[in-house]
């Protein structure tokens, strides 16, 4: 129902980047991690400089990675072998 509720919002004030950060939000507490992204990107495109958007969309991006499980084990090492191959492909 909430989220019924911010989608009508974001229709109703277009422009206004609040609404698409309140459906975003609820998009992550359902667990809606792609749909909470594009909220969170459509914030930016409003309000560029809203950090709290920035910080939000950063982490979503980062466990939507496929290696943020073994990012986010105490398996993580400097040498595992999944490990390297990200590092090497982030730079």
């Amino acid at each position: 129902m909430a989220i019924e509720i911010f989608k009508l919002n974001t229709r109703l004030f277009p422009n206004v980047a609040n609404t698409y950060d309140s459906l975003g939000e609820a998009y992550m507490v359902k667990g809606n991690k792609q749909l909470a992204i594009q909220c969170y990107e459509k914030v930016l495109e409003i309000d560029p400089d809203n950090e709290s958007a920035k910080s939000i969309l950063k982490k979503l991006k980062e466990e939507s990675d496929p290696i943020f499980p073994i990012l986010n084990t105490k398996i993580a090492k400097q040498d595992h072998p999944k490990l390297l191959l990200y590092n090497k492909i982030q730079e």
